[in-house]
């Protein structure tokens, strides 16, 4: 992998200079051992350019939710929620929502969702980068 061959043959060589490279990726790993400074571009445009501390603290503190409900879930009225965000729908009984607790809490949400239906499961987990960045692009703001 080019990122363990940077980071174990140059890494020293890199930091000691003022050595610009530009590396696409998504994968958060990559950047956190090589990047001090991120700059995210969307269609074109530079929608983020600062560095990956200020990222992480603009991203806040927000989850992905895994939701099975018994009924059809209704992924507008989810949507209208105030910090909720489809992420994707599985089909008509599951969904994956992106939540920042800085907006609603997971209890707020919880209770939220037993005003829905059935909650038959849900899974909550620290958010894909992937899906962080398609998050950004879609606002065109950070």
């Amino acid at each position: 992998m080019f990122v363990n061959y940077i980071t174990n043959t140059h890494r020293l060589q890199i930091i000691s200079t003022t050595t610009t490279f530009i590396l696409t990726t998504h994968d958060l790993d990559d950047i956190e051992s090589l990047a001090h400074r991120v700059i995210i571009i969307s269609d074109g445009e530079k929608v983020f350019g600062d560095s990956l501390q200020s990222l992480k603290k603009h991203l806040g503190d927000k989850k992905t939710v895994h939701i099975a409900m018994k009924n059809k879930i209704n992924t507008g009225h989810l949507d209208k929620l105030a910090g909720v965000m489809q992420v994707k729908q599985k089909n008509d009984f599951e969904v994956d929502m992106l939540i920042d607790n800085n907006v609603t809490s997971m209890n707020e949400f919880i209770s939220f969702l037993s005003g829905e239906g059935i909650l038959v499961d849900m899974s909550i987990k620290e958010p894909d980068i992937s899906e962080v960045i398609k998050t950004i692009y879609r606002s065109k703001t950070v």
